[in-house]
């Protein structure tokens, strides 16, 4: 490695020790697809990411006919590794019943002994109306809002009575999951539309979009970083210290301007850098597993 590189390693560690808080590296993969068809092919990545240093594995949540199913997979994702982050990214939680999906995350979490991210979304109408659901989305941003504090209430232990407009639940208690207070919540949302980013102030962490970076692969500028992270900071009553804010992006290849792109995202407030491959683009299976044995950027 060069001594541009030690040098980029040296000022991270020491930006690090006043931040308190580490750059973490994730991937995203889909459960379907002509090599991932299975959950086992699925865990064979999520094994290899581990191995290869990542700090968690996360897979979408689909329902598509070409996917497998996403919790059943994290199920087998989870008892196949030991330390890697798992998660779906992101669930319509509009289009489940919350108190299911609070148990499938207890167990999950259990599972894999408190490694779960749950990240929660909007969803668009290719999970919704094909399937007879509200397509409507203020509806689905409604039931989304009441699914989380379901979700919230379900995880604390105690007993739960809520009564929405969408959902109630009378004197139900879970067990409580392994992580505390509860399993971290991460929201997914367009930015400049702001109700996502009011949303995710509530809770613990933010996937931030645009239509460029969906569209197009654009990765988000740094003063859109910082604007998220300024309206984020407006609308949240506590500190931003354990607040994660997620870059959904690729990595360049070279070691160097690896460390150099992720540095300036980090001293505005990112934390955790996930990478998202699949073979329904331009890579192929094996050249993702060789991307995934690269593991991230060192240092």
């Amino acid at each position: 490695m060069s001594n541009k590189s030690n040098y980029l390693i040296f000022v991270r560690k020491m930006t690090d020790k006043v931040n308190n808080k580490k750059m973490k590296y994730g991937l995203l993969m889909p459960h379907g697809g002509p090599s991932l068809n299975t959950p086992q092919k699925v865990t064979k990545y999520a094994i290899i990411a581990e191995q290869s240093g990542w700090d968690a594995f996360f897979i979408w949540d689909s329902i598509s006919a070409l996917a497998v199913d996403p919790w059943v997979t994290l199920a087998s994702i989870a008892m196949s590794t030991k330390k890697i982050k798992i998660g779906a990214m992101v669930t319509p939680v509009a289009r489940r019943r919350p108190w299911k999906l609070a148990k499938e995350g207890v167990s999950l979490d259990q599972l894999s002994h408190g490694r779960l991210i749950f990240g929660a979304g909007l969803g668009d109408d290719p999970v919704f109306g094909p399937y007879g659901e509200d397509t409507d989305k203020k509806v689905r941003a409604k039931k989304l809002d009441e699914g989380l504090d379901i979700l919230n209430q379900l995880w604390s232990g105690e007993a739960v009575n809520f009564d929405g407009k969408y959902f109630n639940i009378t004197d139900i208690t879970y067990d409580r999951p392994v992580q505390t207070p509860r399993i971290p919540i991460w929201i997914g949302g367009l930015w400049p539309n702001k109700p996502p980013f009011r949303r995710a102030a509530k809770w613990d962490g933010m996937m931030p979009h645009t239509v460029r970076s969906v569209k197009r692969g654009e990765r988000l500028e740094i003063e859109e970083i910082k604007d998220i992270m300024k309206y984020i900071e407006e609308h949240r009553e506590g500190s931003m210290d354990d607040f994660e804010m997620v870059m959904l992006s690729y990595l360049p290849k070279n070691e160097e301007d690896a460390i150099s792109l992720v540095s300036k995202y980090h001293d505005v407030g990112v934390t955790w850098w996930v990478e998202s491959v699949h073979e329904w683009g331009a890579e192929k299976i094996e050249e993702i597993e060789e991307r995934i044995r690269e593991g991230p950027p060192s240092y």
